[in-house]
């Protein structure tokens, strides 16, 4: 009898681990990989597509140059037309309300 359930208790365990190394399996599925590679991109353009920060604390950011105004409310744009630099957002949708001037002084 002792027997059987030593057999249990190891066939439970082996059936614990397995579940705990799936589990990690997934986990490991979800870190990102550094340089940033093509899956992690994904997943981050996937978590934040439709995020609403309530507060970003950066070194850094970077827009690319546009040559059209913005036409979502609440956008901005770096705009250039290597004449004219400066960011230009807007308050309701599909208006343009307004630029910050980037004229250098």
């Amino acid at each position: 009898m002792p027997d059987q359930d030593l057999q249990k208790r190891v066939a439970e365990l082996e059936r614990q681990v397995k579940t705990l190394l799936k589990w990690k399996e997934q986990r490991e599925k979800q870190q990102l990989v550094y340089p940033i590679d093509k899956p992690s991109m994904n997943a981050l353009d996937n978590a934040f597509r439709n995020f609403i920060f309530t507060g970003i604390r950066t070194k850094d950011i970077f827009f690319a140059p546009q040559l059209v105004n913005p036409t979502v409310e609440g956008q901005m744009r770096f705009y250039n037309d290597l004449t004219t630099q400066n960011f230009r957002c807007t308050t309701t949708a599909g208006v343009f309300t307004g630029s910050i001037d980037l004229t250098a002084v």
